[in-house]
């Protein structure tokens, strides 16, 4: 029985053909493996674009600002923790709360320019998977700033409206006390804790082992927006468990 045979040439244009394309994909599966964008990526989180902050800037007694926050893992409550001691580092790298804190010097031309003048930080917090970015700076351009900031070790701010951490409340009497943030704290110990406000009507007291202290809010205040008149932030603590809220008689939010 004859056997056909394919002439030289088209195996030789086969086998040429085969090896082409096996030296495509080494090629491009080693420039892959190379490329700096992919196996060099920084993990690091950068602070949101201008406008798109995750959560509320903040202003330090200093008057310096922090402002285009951003989140990764972590809450706006941690977020605030880990941006305490900004005003103390003025640029430079700090921790916070169990955050590691670093920073890159920014001005002109940079992608945040527009929300501030002469030069500023972005920083880039970090504690295991828990990320929090920031800008911070002296001279921020982009809007007025009086929401205070935390300072503190141990001191907790009520959470942005509409992010609160449990649900609020109405108290005896009719009062509320809403914007709640926790920390190492659950929903139920900030009930109980928040009961003694009714009596303390803005002062300082303690009630099931919080210490709660109060700030006097008002009109222009970071959370005015759900409150007529005045009300009172708190901040309680026991140990190491926090809590924060704001309490007062003529919630509108």
């Amino acid at each position: 029985m004859a056997t056909h045979q394919r002439p030289v040439s088209e195996t030789r244009s086969r086998w040429n053909w085969t090896a082409s394309v096996i030296a495509v994909i080494v090629f491009a599966g080693a420039g892959l493996i190379s490329s700096p964008s992919m196996a060099g990526a920084s993990t690091h989180l950068q602070p949101p674009p201008v406008g798109s902050g995750q959560c509320a800037p903040a202003r330090f007694p200093d008057g310096s600002i922090y402002a285009e926050v951003g989140v990764a893992d972590a809450s706006c409550t941690q977020a605030a923790l880990a941006a305490a001691g900004a005003d103390k580092a003025a640029g430079k790298s700090y921790h916070a709360s169990g955050f590691s804190c670093s920073s890159k010097s920014e001005g002109p031309g940079s992608e945040w320019v527009s929300a501030w003048g002469g030069t500023y930080y972005a920083y880039s917090c970090q504690d295991g998977l828990e990320q929090v970015a920031f800008n911070w700076g002296r001279d921020y351009t982009y809007a007025t700033i009086t929401n205070p900031a935390d300072t503190t070790t141990g001191h907790l701010n009520p959470a942005p409206l509409g992010s609160g951490q449990c649900q609020a409340g109405v108290l005896k009497g009719g009062s509320v006390y809403a914007q709640i943030a926790v920390q190492d704290a659950t929903c139920a110990q900030v009930t109980n804790a928040a009961a003694g406000a009714v009596k303390a009507k803005g002062k300082t007291y303690e009630d099931d082992g919080f210490k709660c202290t109060a700030t006097r809010e008002g009109t222009g205040s970071a959370w005015a927006a759900a409150w007529d008149g005045t009300y009172y932030s708190y901040s309680c603590k026991d140990g190491a468990q926090l809590v924060a809220f704001n309490w007062g008689k003529h919630y509108a939010y």
